[in-house]
């Protein structure tokens, strides 16, 4: 009878032991589920954001775009993040090739094709290459978010935002001019 006892004492041990490492595992998926949905609801505030404030500029300066970035996105909440920023004409038209910047090179889908933006767009009209419409593209990566992020195989969070421009010519400084393979004397980008 003692015997008995012992053994099912024992197994009853064995069960309580799995079962709590069953639910500590679960928990940790499940936070870091959790937190990789809050940072790409993150993503998406920011991209949003960006695209909101940019859409109703008129002159751009590289300075000006560094700071809106530091000011926009929390990097230590979000990570390591790659950015890219289209001026694209509703006729998919581009003016200047895509803005970039981030820590994190590659990892964005390519949403142009040369000088043709070859993603979805809200609006189009094949005519029309006097209205354009800003497009923010955040990427970052799911791995390094969180402690169990190893359990959960590395994913790209990929998010755009469009809004229309107030205005179709966008001026921009020589630094950005250089970036954005935009000529100088053409005053009218």
């Amino acid at each position: 009878m003692k015997r008995r006892i012992k053994r099912v004492a024992g197994l009853a041990m064995i069960e309580f032991t799995l079962t709590v490492a069953m639910f500590v595992a679960t928990m940790s998926v499940a936070a870091d589920l959790y937190m990789i949905n809050r940072t790409r609801g993150e993503y998406d505030r920011i991209s949003h954001t960006l695209a909101s404030v940019l859409s109703v500029q008129s002159y751009l300066s590289s300075e000006d775009i560094d700071q809106l970035l530091s000011a926009a996105i929390p990097s230590k909440e979000i990570g390591d993040y790659e950015l890219h920023i289209y001026k694209v004409n509703l006729d998919r038209s581009m003016d200047w090739k895509p803005l970039q910047r981030g820590e994190l090179s590659g990892i964005c889908p390519t949403l142009n094709s040369g000088d043709v933006f070859s993603s979805d767009l809200p609006e189009e009209d094949s005519d029309n290459s006097d209205d354009a419409i800003m497009v923010v593209q955040l990427c970052g990566e799911s791995g390094g978010l969180t402690p169990f992020a190893s359990l959960i195989d590395n994913k790209v969070m990929a998010v755009t935002a469009y809004n229309r421009t107030q205005y179709n010519d966008i001026d921009v400084d020589k630094t950005l001019a250089a970036e954005l393979g935009v000529d100088e004397e053409d005053d009218d980008e």
